[in-house]
Parts: C-alpha cells; sequence; structure tokens
C-alpha cells in the first residue's frame, strides 16, 4: 500500500488510484470512450454518432428521448421519438412509424377480430351512416373506402361502380369521425341515362358515386353513360352517345356499345358494361364467359376479416332482340348486377361475385319482354346496376358504399 488514494497489489502488478486530482493529459493506456462493469466487459461505449448501450440500464427519476412534430425521415429500425402533435411516443420498424405505447380503440360499425400475416388485427366495417369514435390514444388504420354504384341505362350501358379508395397508415387522433356511406343511383328509362351513385366521405376522404349507364331513346337518338368513380356503359348509338369515364385513381371507364341505331340487323346491337374498380367495362362485342358487355371486374381488398373479397363491380348491359346470341352483359366480380334481354335475343347476365358477408347483385330479366329490368348492385359492395330493356324506366338500383378500417389489436 503507497497511500490512502494509491495502492499497488504486488501479485498482479496493478496499481489502483480510488481519487484523481488535476487534467489527467499525459495519463496513457486509459480507454476513454467506455464505460465498463466489474468484470471489465463495455457496458457503454461512445460513438461519432452517439453511444452504444449494452444490457440492462436503470435510469433515475426519468429518461428524455428526441421530440418532433411529424415523423423524422431517414429512420433505422428500432429508432423512437414522442410525437409533439399527438402526444404519443412511437418507434420505427424498419417500414413504418408505429405506435411504441399505449393503445387506442374504435367504435362504430360491424367490428371483428383476426389474425392476418402473423398480425393480429381489429376491422371495423361501417355498412351506414354515422360516427365512428376513436378512444385512448391515436390509432392508424389501414382503410377501404367505396362510393355508391350508378344505375343501369335502357337498352344501353351497365351502371359504373362506386369509386375505391384505400390506403395505409392513417392517423386518427382521439375523437369522434362522421361517415356518410352513399348509396346506389336507381336505373334510368328511354333516353334517361342511369342515376350516379352517392359518394363515401370518411376521415377526409371522398369515394366517388359511379356513373350511370346510357339509355337508348329513339332511332338514331340515345343518352351517354355518365362519369362518376367508374363511368356507366355506353348506349347502343354509342359513336354519339359514348360510355362514362372513371376517376383516375378510384375506377376506370364505362364500356363502348354498338357504334350506331340499326334494328335487327346489326350483329351486338346493345350498349357496355359499367366500369369496375379493377378494369373498364366490356365493349358490346367483347365475350367472357359466354356473355357480351360484362361489367368490369372489382378489386379485391382482405381488411374486412383477412379474406380477399371483390368490391366494386360494374353492371352488365342490356341486349336487343334479333339474334339468339346477342347476349346481355354479367355483373362484374364485386356486386355487380347483371344486365337484361329486351324482347328475346341470347342469355340474360348473371349477378357478379359477392363480396363480404355474401353480398351480391342481381341477375338482370329475361325472355321476350322489353320491360325486362337490369339486377340490383349488391348492397354494400359499390356495384352498379345492371341495365334495363328498352321500354323499363326505373325498378333496381346500384349498390350501396362501404367504409372498412383495420388495425393491429
Amino acid at each position: 500500500k503507497t497511500g490512502s488514494n494509491l495502492t499497488f497489489n504486488s501479485a498482479n502488478g496493478t496499481l489502483t488510484a480510488t481519487s484523481f486530482s488535476g487534467s489527467g493529459a499525459n495519463l496513457t493506456g486509459i480507454d476513454a470512450t467506455a464505460i465498463k462493469d466489474s468484470g471489465g466487459n463495455v457496458k457503454i461505449q461512445a460513438q461519432a454518432s452517439g453511444a452504444v448501450y449494452t444490457g440492462i440500464h436503470t435510469f433515475g427519476s426519468r429518461m428524455t428521448v428526441p421530440t418532433a412534430s411529424s415523423n423524422p425521415s431517414g429512420a433505422v429500425a428500432g429508432d423512437i421519438y414522442f410525437n409533439t402533435t399527438d402526444n404519443v411516443l412511437k418507434a420505427y420498424n424498419g417500414n413504418s412509424w408505429l405506435l411504441a405505447a399505449g393503445s387506442g380503440t374504435i367504435q362504430g360499425g360491424n367490428i371483428q377480430t383476426y389474425t392476418s400475416g402473423g398480425v393480429t388485427y381489429k376491422s371495423n366495417i361501417i355498412t351506414s351512416s354515422g360516427i365512428v369514435t376513436v378512444t385512448g390514444i391515436a390509432v392508424e388504420v389501414d382503410y377501404l373506402i367505396v362510393g355508391g354504384g350508378g344505375g343501369g341505362g335502357c337498352l344501353g350501358g351497365g351502371g359504373g361502380a362506386g369509386g375505391v379508395l384505400t390506403g395505409t397508415g392513417k392517423e386518427l387522433t382521439v375523437g369522434t369521425y362522421n361517415i356518410t356511406i352513399g348509396g346506389g343511383g336507381l336505373t334510368g328509362g328511354p333516353g334517361q341515362p342511369g342515376a350516379t351513385g352517392g359518394n363515401t366521405t370518411a376521415f377526409g376522404f371522398t369515394a366517388l358515386g359511379g356513373g350511370g349507364g346510357g339509355s337508348h331513346q329513339g332511332g338514331s337518338i340515345s343518352a351517354s353513360g355518365t362519369s362518376g368513380g367508374s363511368g356507366g356503359g355506353g348506349s347502343d348509338n354509342n359513336s354519339s352517345y359514348g360510355p362514362g369515364s372513371g376517376t383516375s385513381g378510384q375506377g376506370n371507364n364505362g364500356g363502348n356499345g354498338v357504334g350506331a341505331f340499326c334494328q335487327n340487323s346489326c350483329n351486338r346491337r346493345g350498349g357496355g358494361g359499367g366500369g369496375g374498380a379493377g378494369e373498364r367495362g366490356h365493349h358490346f362485342s367483347e365475350l367472357e364467359n359466354g356473355n357480351y358487355g360484362n361489367g368490369g371486374a372489382g378489386i379485391q381488398n382482405s381488411y374486412a376479416d383477412g379474406t380477399n373479397y371483390y368490391y366494386a363491380g360494374g353492371g352488365g348491359r342490356a341486349n336487343y332482340g334479333g339474334q339468339s346470341d346477342n347476349h346481355a352483359g354479367d355483373g362484374g366480380a364485386g356486386g355487380g348486377g347483371g344486365g337484361a334481354t329486351g324482347n328475346g335475343g341470347g342469355n340474360y347476365g348473371q349477378a357478379g361475385a359477392a363480396s363480404y358477408g355474401g353480398n351480391v347483385g342481381g341477375a338482370g330479366g329475361g325472355g321476350n319482354n322489353s320491360s325486362n329490368q337490369g339486377g340490383a348492385g349488391g348492397q354494400n359492395t359499390g356495384g352498379g346496376a345492371g341495365c334495363n330493356g328498352w321500354s323499363r324506366s326505373g325498378g333496381n338500383s346500384g349498390g350501396s358504399g362501404v367504409v372498412v378500417i383495420r388495425y393491429p389489436a
């Protein structure tokens, strides 16, 4: 022992100081960048960008993390910060910023719990207008928003599907949100296109209603299909009265009807299929599954319960008799209604594939009857209605819209 603050161990040749004064500038062999435990293991290692901690660390009364009003850029997995806008702690998982502590819940609609891809989700399927309430803390949701489907025409085009909006990571802060579910548009009559479907609004987004199908009036005069989320199919005078346009990012155009008026002699007299969220409406001359002028297929989405369902299929066209193989159009997958036959002809249109909850549209009317009505769009699918026979006004409507949200349980 050499002094009260300095001890020499002759067994291993180490010199231990219990206190120190001065700058220590001339000392060598000391790693000033690391803190070690009693076993010589590095627990804190300084780096240019900060320090690396190893093991379990106990802090005093508090630990301060970085703060920001929005998600920082350039994040790497494991980063955390406190969001001062929403007053929540967030962590980056390598793909997105997630809530790091606490939980929020959402009330409204039909609530489901399911597991997909190893993640357990809660979902809210909202089928009617009302209020959604978020409690606890802010929640980040994936969303599907579908507008109401358009009405079919008369000896013309199928109704266009409602517009579709999907996305992920939408933050809903604590509070209430008004939801409006768009209704389906009524099928038209001679010279009157189908009505446009209603818009669905939720969380600052608007999914547009589908356009109405075009309608024959008399001779070379018709009414064009109208535009919307997806456009209504064109009339049987398509060169002058064509299909409606879909909205970019929400849907597709309607299909073309036969170019110009003819009584019975032209091929495939009738309109075009209504546009669907997944594809345009089929033209009067395009054969699919045995029928012409089918509604465009919708898109698939799994947010409701982990199973992919179609939403927002277009309505099928109506034909005009004369040719036994001049068929009406099927509804598009996702609630599209089938088109009717008018004064005989070929097949009537079948309903498109069902959506969540088994919701499906209707088949069109068949047989030698000019007043056959097109099939309805499926409830809460956004499907377009099928087109009526040439003398039928009104009847069925496009399918109503829907809102689906999900978030990790």
